[in-house]
């Protein structure tokens, strides 16, 4: 999540980053689509990779 966008604004950023990550690989592992796919690589752009 961008640092322009609503990350400040969100005290436990990390948990929240964790939570959105982890929900979203689980996800896309189980449905493949495309539209989940972009949202977290739109999510997580910044992110180092794994």
């Amino acid at each position: 999540m961008h640092e322009r966008g609503m990350a400040p604004l969100i005290v436990n950023l990390d948990q929240v980053r964790t939570m959105l990550w982890t929900r979203l690989t689980r996800q896309i592992a189980k449905t493949r689509a495309p539209e989940l796919i972009a949202l977290r690589d739109e999510l997580f752009a910044d992110r180092p990779a794994d």
